[in-house]
């Protein structure tokens, strides 16, 4: 049922651009005209492979950090008020705005577009997973202890099941934030990808291939929630079994 409603809104929009004469605004069969001659399938190896690539490697990157630092600050009190008014600086930087600096320090490439999609996608997971690690009952924490299991023991079988549905939270919204990073850094320095092809688009005033990458990029968005789903869904299935029961 949940694919009737943007079918619907897409055979609206079809219908009522038809005809249409505006030039920021052409008919939908133009732009997907323009959406098959630029994605099926020629520029897959040559600007999605890329973007993908890039997206991939800074999200695991950045989730990898977050989730380290996280645990770190959520299990060390003196560590956490002593990095959080860093933390909170940091995080409170529009990841943009930091961009000219990555810049400056890797120059323009590879580098500076993974870079920001780290400093973007590690501020989310580290909260998460904070917030996740403090809010464990302290009463697990002595039982375990009663029942003298290491260190390691209760990281791993207490703190990281129980923190678990918030570093998923925490990186859900990374991934949502890393898909806008990577098309703000194509578009900025980069000489292909996804964001690449939709600003060079707009500079050649080619609406119709210009819209034809923005709906590629919402359904590669949808697509990689839609995984993103899947996975958590199956790592979490206890976890929300446990909801259900409990409702």
């Amino acid at each position: 049922m949940e694919i009737v409603v943007p079918v619907l809104l897409v055979a609206v929009i079809w219908i009522a651009s038809l005809g249409s004469e505006t030039f920021f605004l052409p008919s939908m069969p133009r732009i997907m005209e323009a959406f098959a001659d630029a994605w099926l399938f020629d520029r897959v190896p040559t600007d999605i492979a890329p973007s993908l690539g890039r997206l991939a490697l800074g999200f695991a990157i950045g989730v990898l950090l977050g989730a380290i630092l996280g645990y770190l600050f959520g299990l060390s009190d003196a560590l956490y008020r002593m990095y959080s008014p860093v933390v909170e600086f940091c995080r409170g930087l529009p990841a943009p705005a930091v961009l000219p600096v990555l810049m400056v320090v890797f120059g323009i490439g590879v580098q500076t577009q993974v870079a920001l999609i780290v400093f973007g996608t590690i501020w989310p997971v580290l909260i998460s997973v904070v917030g996740g690690v403090r809010s464990i009952d302290a009463t697990n924490i002595d039982t375990a202890r009663s029942l003298r299991l290491s260190r390691l023991d209760r990281f791993f079988s207490i703190i990281v099941p129980a923190s678990a549905p918030q570093l998923f939270a925490g990186m859900k919204t990374s991934l949502s934030l890393g898909i806008i990073l990577m098309v703000i850094s194509e578009m900025v320095g980069s000489s292909d990808g996804i964001g690449y092809f939709v600003i060079q688009a707009q500079r050649q005033f080619d609406m119709p291939a210009m819209w034809a990458g923005i709906i590629l990029l919402g359904m590669v968005g949808y697509v990689l929630n839609a995984v993103f789903d899947l996975i958590e869904s199956r790592v979490l299935s206890w976890y929300h079994a446990s909801k259900g029961r409990a409702s």
